[in-house]
Protein backbone atom coordinates (compact mmCIF):
# COMPACT_ATOMS: atom_id res chain seq x y z
CA UNK A 1 0.00 0.00 0.00
CA UNK A 2 1.47 3.09 -0.97
CA UNK A 3 0.09 6.61 -0.20
CA UNK A 4 -0.14 9.06 -3.54
CA UNK A 5 3.47 10.75 -2.40
CA UNK A 6 4.68 7.14 -4.07
CA UNK A 7 5.99 6.18 -0.14
CA UNK A 8 5.04 2.62 1.27
CA UNK A 9 4.41 2.20 4.10
CA UNK A 10 3.24 -1.33 4.73
CA UNK A 11 3.51 -4.49 2.36
CA UNK A 12 0.85 -7.69 2.82
CA UNK A 13 3.43 -10.69 3.96
CA UNK A 14 2.30 -12.66 0.94
CA UNK A 15 4.75 -14.48 -0.67
CA UNK A 16 4.83 -16.09 -4.22
CA UNK A 17 1.68 -15.86 -6.21
CA UNK A 18 0.79 -13.25 -8.22
CA UNK A 19 -1.74 -10.46 -7.25
CA UNK A 20 -5.39 -10.79 -9.04
CA UNK A 21 -7.31 -7.98 -7.36
CA UNK A 22 -7.23 -5.56 -4.69
CA UNK A 23 -9.02 -2.95 -2.61
CA UNK A 24 -9.21 -0.35 -0.16
CA UNK A 25 -11.95 -0.16 2.19
CA UNK A 26 -13.64 3.50 2.12
CA UNK A 27 -12.61 3.92 5.73
CA UNK A 28 -9.01 3.07 4.60
CA UNK A 29 -9.53 0.33 7.50
CA UNK A 30 -8.88 -2.63 5.01
CA UNK A 31 -7.25 -4.11 2.56
CA UNK A 32 -8.46 -7.36 0.58
CA UNK A 33 -6.15 -8.65 -1.52
CA UNK A 34 -6.41 -11.80 -3.89
CA UNK A 35 -3.62 -14.18 -5.22
CA UNK A 36 -3.43 -16.23 -7.77
CA UNK A 37 -2.65 -17.47 -11.53
CA UNK A 38 -4.74 -16.27 -14.54
CA UNK A 39 -6.39 -19.08 -16.18
CA UNK A 40 -5.81 -21.56 -13.50
CA UNK A 41 -8.69 -22.97 -11.03
CA UNK A 42 -7.05 -23.08 -8.05
CA UNK A 43 -8.97 -21.45 -5.62
CA UNK A 44 -6.79 -19.20 -3.15
CA UNK A 45 -7.96 -17.51 0.21
CA UNK A 46 -9.07 -13.58 0.26
CA UNK A 47 -6.76 -11.99 2.41
CA UNK A 48 -7.93 -9.00 4.81
CA UNK A 49 -5.91 -6.80 6.36
CA UNK A 50 -6.16 -4.23 9.10
CA UNK A 51 -4.02 -1.48 7.66
CA UNK A 52 -2.88 0.20 10.82
CA UNK A 53 -1.59 -2.71 12.26
CA UNK A 54 -0.95 -4.76 9.29
CA UNK A 55 -2.69 -7.84 11.24
CA UNK A 56 -4.26 -10.25 9.10
CA UNK A 57 -7.63 -10.42 10.07
CA UNK A 58 -8.83 -12.87 7.42
CA UNK A 59 -8.23 -15.78 5.07
CA UNK A 60 -11.70 -15.73 3.24
CA UNK A 61 -12.08 -19.74 1.83
CA UNK A 62 -15.56 -20.40 0.15
CA UNK A 63 -15.04 -19.72 -3.55
CA UNK A 64 -14.73 -23.50 -5.80
CA UNK A 65 -12.50 -21.68 -8.42
CA UNK A 66 -10.24 -18.83 -8.52
CA UNK A 67 -11.28 -15.56 -7.30
CA UNK A 68 -10.46 -12.88 -9.63
CA UNK A 69 -11.84 -9.79 -7.83
CA UNK A 70 -12.56 -7.92 -4.65
CA UNK A 71 -15.15 -4.95 -3.59
CA UNK A 72 -15.86 -3.21 -0.78
CA UNK A 73 -19.49 -2.08 -0.25
CA UNK A 74 -19.59 1.66 0.33
CA UNK A 75 -20.66 1.21 4.17
CA UNK A 76 -17.62 -0.65 4.35
CA UNK A 77 -19.54 -3.51 6.10
CA UNK A 78 -18.88 -5.93 3.26
CA UNK A 79 -16.83 -7.61 0.74
CA UNK A 80 -18.18 -8.95 -2.49
CA UNK A 81 -15.70 -11.53 -4.32
CA UNK A 82 -16.15 -13.18 -7.89
CA UNK A 83 -14.83 -15.96 -8.88
CA UNK A 84 -14.51 -18.16 -12.37
CA UNK A 85 -13.95 -21.51 -13.31
CA UNK A 86 -11.50 -21.51 -16.65
CA UNK A 87 -11.59 -25.70 -16.95
CA UNK A 88 -14.95 -26.75 -16.14
CA UNK A 89 -17.36 -25.55 -18.69
CA UNK A 90 -20.51 -26.81 -16.03
CA UNK A 91 -18.71 -25.39 -13.18
CA UNK A 92 -19.29 -21.61 -11.87
CA UNK A 93 -16.84 -19.80 -9.53
CA UNK A 94 -19.57 -17.92 -7.58
CA UNK A 95 -19.52 -14.50 -6.26
CA UNK A 96 -20.04 -14.15 -2.37
CA UNK A 97 -20.34 -11.43 -0.17
CA UNK A 98 -18.82 -11.61 3.30
CA UNK A 99 -19.48 -10.10 6.50
CA UNK A 100 -16.74 -7.68 7.74
CA UNK A 101 -17.93 -7.93 11.26
CA UNK A 102 -16.66 -11.55 11.50
CA UNK A 103 -15.15 -12.96 8.04
CA UNK A 104 -18.10 -15.25 7.27
CA UNK A 105 -20.34 -15.05 3.78
CA UNK A 106 -23.57 -12.89 4.44
CA UNK A 107 -25.02 -14.72 1.05
CA UNK A 108 -23.55 -16.76 -1.64
CA UNK A 109 -24.52 -16.58 -5.32
CA UNK A 110 -22.85 -19.78 -7.06
CA UNK A 111 -24.90 -19.31 -11.02
CA UNK A 112 -22.73 -17.29 -12.24
CA UNK A 113 -19.31 -17.17 -13.89
CA UNK A 114 -17.82 -13.73 -12.96
CA UNK A 115 -14.31 -11.64 -13.18
CA UNK A 116 -15.76 -8.48 -11.56
CA UNK A 117 -18.30 -6.68 -9.35
CA UNK A 118 -18.96 -3.52 -8.18
CA UNK A 119 -21.46 -1.95 -5.60
CA UNK A 120 -23.49 1.00 -6.66
CA UNK A 121 -22.65 4.18 -4.86
CA UNK A 122 -25.86 3.63 -2.45
CA UNK A 123 -24.67 0.47 -1.56
CA UNK A 124 -28.27 -0.86 -2.32
CA UNK A 125 -26.65 -3.30 -5.52
CA UNK A 126 -24.29 -4.52 -6.84
CA UNK A 127 -23.55 -5.66 -10.66
CA UNK A 128 -21.63 -9.15 -11.59
CA UNK A 129 -20.15 -8.73 -14.82
CA UNK A 130 -20.26 -12.60 -16.31
CA UNK A 131 -17.71 -14.03 -18.73
CA UNK A 132 -21.16 -15.25 -20.49
CA UNK A 133 -21.31 -11.34 -21.96
CA UNK A 134 -24.82 -10.99 -19.51
CA UNK A 135 -23.99 -8.28 -16.41
CA UNK A 136 -26.56 -9.23 -13.55
CA UNK A 137 -27.60 -6.71 -10.77
CA UNK A 138 -28.68 -7.79 -7.39
CA UNK A 139 -29.55 -6.99 -4.19
CA UNK A 140 -26.92 -6.22 -1.68
CA UNK A 141 -28.79 -7.76 1.50
CA UNK A 142 -30.37 -10.33 -0.36
CA UNK A 143 -28.02 -11.68 -3.10
CA UNK A 144 -31.52 -11.29 -5.10
CA UNK A 145 -30.71 -10.97 -8.94
CA UNK A 146 -33.08 -7.98 -9.74
CA UNK A 147 -32.43 -7.52 -13.46
CA UNK A 148 -30.02 -8.87 -16.45
CA UNK A 149 -28.34 -6.69 -18.77
CA UNK A 150 -27.52 -7.96 -22.22
CA UNK A 151 -23.49 -7.25 -23.49
CA UNK A 152 -20.74 -8.69 -25.22
CA UNK A 153 -20.71 -12.44 -26.37
CA UNK A 154 -17.05 -12.33 -25.58
CA UNK A 155 -17.44 -11.25 -22.16
CA UNK A 156 -16.67 -8.69 -19.11
CA UNK A 157 -13.19 -7.68 -17.70
CA UNK A 158 -14.55 -4.87 -15.59
CA UNK A 159 -17.68 -2.40 -14.94
CA UNK A 160 -18.23 0.81 -13.71
CA UNK A 161 -21.02 3.05 -12.10
CA UNK A 162 -21.35 6.57 -12.63
CA UNK A 163 -21.12 8.75 -10.13
CA UNK A 164 -24.86 9.13 -9.40
CA UNK A 165 -25.55 5.36 -9.55
CA UNK A 166 -28.15 5.14 -12.54
CA UNK A 167 -26.02 4.13 -15.33
CA UNK A 168 -22.68 2.18 -15.74
CA UNK A 169 -19.98 1.31 -18.17
CA UNK A 170 -18.82 -1.91 -18.76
Amino acid sequence: LARLCQHQFWEAPVAGLPVLAVAISPNGRYVASVHGQWGSDESEPIHVWDVETGQLLWDLRGHVASVFDVSFSPDGESLLSCGHSWTDKQATGGAIVWKLTDGTPRFRIDDVNSLVGRYSPDGQTFLLAATSGIITQHSSTTGKRIRDFLGSSRGFVDVAFGPGGQQFVS
